[in-house]
């Protein structure tokens, strides 16, 4: 090498990559600017941009552009989902190669984080009124925070319709003159959220199920439901419990054997109705139990009039309405359990509602549960288990269809937060509407799927009740 001559870093060589060459390897990453009307790109992207190029860029890459009007992040960014916008796009494109660098563009769709205020006006979820749009995505599932609107999930023909509208899209790019192309699929926008168990909707067995099947010594099978799971610690600080999540979510399955011996296990796993493959299976042996204080799951006597245990025991339920916790939250069943036990006491009744064990029972929870209050009824059934507790378990509280209920000072009136009312996305006008619309059984079903898969393994479960003073329903364990 010449003494005189100096080498040039490789962040200032070219760089080619297919057909296309770099003059160098600086690029300009596509930066939102929130300030198109109806997509169409103006004076203000053409000086954005075209200056980097000038500036001496090697790629200067437009920012994330929707390929439909319903994935703009905000009513601000750029489309590419129709003719009007390709001459626009395809002035910068021109001008930005005229001045030595690559032309790129991100074509993206938003997904249920679409319909957004602009950035430097907070940012939330706009309604209709405010000039927002209806949100798609893989589930009904809101992103939440201060983008709650709660998406239409999916079908297939959306699905293949938006596939379309990219390739139309990419198309159009390369119409408008641009080499290189760039597909959206971070920041939680549409494409990020289908491999997401947090968009995918791990509640909805429509979306993915996973279904146990045991076969016992004897023969018998019994098919049981996974269920999504996410492990927390408590402390109590300064009088109050504090959940802190520990660990991924993931997959549990629970099933108590009621016979010892040898028993298979068949996993078969589905995604939309369809079987992801064969079931997987495993052999285990149950030991002959050692005695306990329990005497297996309760049921109803031959004659009607009384329960029994599994072994034909007679049970006499004596205990107490203990239905919520107060600001200790399951520190305080520590203590109820204890003094029920030694006062002779078996029983407890607890109320899933929407301030204590609620999983669906507050706005943007339809078919989406809260899995702190599911891992505190966790702990309160291991509680039971441990003291000898039988426990009553209410899913909904009676002022989830209450409107103008005036006892309690009106605090009891919950149907303008229940998540199954219209103005929350759920499928019903008015209270009544939850007994005789279709789609509500329908999403109540899975979480009843959700409850037996989660806690009727435990022999502490004496019965479910749907709701306090409307009426009862027997689960058969």
């Amino acid at each position: 090498m010449d003494n005189n001559s100096i080498s040039v870093p490789p962040l200032f060589q070219p760089l080619t990559i297919r057909f296309v060459t770099l003059r160098n390897r600086i690029g300009v990453s596509p930066m939102c600017q929130y300030s198109a009307e109806d997509g169409v790109a103006n004076d203000w992207h053409f000086v954005h941009l075209g200056s980097r190029a000038v500036g001496g860029a090697g790629l200067v890459m437009v920012e994330a552009t929707a390929v439909a009007p319903e994935g703009r992040i905000t009513p601000g960014c750029l489309g590419l989902w129709s003719g009007k916008h390709i001459e626009p796009l395809a002035r910068i494109a021109k001008f930005v190669k005229s001045h030595g660098a690559v032309a790129g563009i991100q074509i993206a769709h938003a997904g249920r984080k679409a319909s957004a205020d602009l950035p430097w006006q907070g940012g939330a979820h706009l309604s209709e009124a405010q000039g927002g749009w209806p949100t798609i995505a893989p589930s009904a599932v809101p992103f939440g925070g201060d983008l709650p609107k709660v998406p239409r999930a999916m079908t297939d023909t959306d699905i293949a319709r938006v596939q379309n509208d990219f390739v139309a899209a990419a198309k159009r790019a390369l119409t408008a003159g641009f080499e290189w192309l760039e597909l959206h699929a971070a920041h939680g926008y549409l494409f990020n959220e289908f491999p997401s168990p947090v968009a995918t909707n791990c509640f909805d067995p429509d979306l993915i199920r996973l279904d146990a099947t045991f076969t016992s010594p004897s023969g018998r099978n019994l098919t049981v439901p996974a269920f999504w799971y996410q492990d927390f610690s408590r402390a109590l600080t300064n009088g109050a419990e504090v959940l802190t999540p520990t660990g991924a979510p993931q997959w549990r399955i629970r099933f108590t054997p009621t016979e010892p011996g040898n028993y298979t296990m068949s996993l078969n796993v589905q995604t939309n109705d369809v079987s992801a493959g064969k079931p997987a299976a495993i052999h285990f042996n149950v030991p002959v139990a050692q005695p306990s204080g329990r005497h297996g799951y309760v049921r109803v006597g031959p004659d009607k009039r009384y329960f029994e245990t599994s072994d034909g025991r007679p049970l006499r339920l004596v205990g107490a309405n203990v239905c919520w916790g107060e600001n200790q939250g399951t520190f305080d069943y520590d203590t109820w359990f204890v003094s029920m036990q030694n006062a002779g006491e078996n029983f407890a009744r607890l109320w899933m509602s929407p301030w204590f064990l609620g999983l669906e029972h507050m706005p943007g929870r339809l078919n989406n549960y809260d899995l702190r209050s599911a891992w505190q009824l966790d702990y309160i059934f291991d509680l039971a288990n441990q003291t000898g507790m039988y426990l009553l378990l209410c899913f909904d509280h009676h002022g989830m269809f209450q409107t103008n209920n005036r006892n309690w000072g009106g605090s009891n009136n919950f149907w303008k937060t229940n998540a199954y009312n219209q103005i929350n996305g759920g499928p019903c006008e008015k209270p009544n509407d939850f007994f005789t619309d279709g789609t509500a059984k329908t999403i109540y079903e899975k979480r009843l799927r959700y409850l037996i898969g989660r806690y009727g393994y435990s022999p502490a479960c004496s019965r479910g009740n749907f709701s306090m003073r409307l009426t009862t329903l027997i689960i058969p364990l």
